[in-house]
């Protein structure tokens, strides 16, 4: 029942938005598919990191309402493709341990990712 609450809680948010919430929770969400942390997205649009957190969350709601969800399993799987092509090219110029661990961290959270919203599950300890 709380994710229910909470939906209906952001839905409501979503429609009190007024124009400069608009503006500013495109602005974010921009940001934040670009891989900018919600600090420096606070910074940049000059409002609260809680503020900014809301308002992307409100936009994502108004999106995803608008958009088809295979496109956006698309474009989020194209996001991912990119963020592991680029830690694999890090990971072949990496010159310390501390460098491929962040690498292979990387690919192992896309990967997570990846199987999280294809709704696979992985069972722990499968060495298959």
């Amino acid at each position: 029942m709380g994710g229910k609450k909470k939906a209906a809680e952001l839905e409501r948010t979503a429609e009190r938005m007024r124009e400069r919430d608009v503006e500013d929770a495109i602005r974010a969400i921009a940001l934040r598919r670009t891989g900018t942390g919600w600090g420096v997205i606070a910074r940049q649009i000059g409002r609260t990191q809680v503020e900014v957190e809301e308002l992307a969350r409100a936009g994502y709601i108004e999106l995803l309402g608008q958009q088809d969800p295979d496109l956006i399993r698309a474009e989020v799987e194209d996001r991912q493709d990119q963020i592991i092509r680029q830690a694999n090219i890090d990971l072949a110029s990496a010159e310390t341990i501390a460098e491929r661990n962040a690498c292979y961290r990387t690919i192992l959270a896309a990967d997570a990712a990846r199987v999280r919203m294809l709704g696979l599950t992985i069972k722990a300890g499968d060495d298959a």
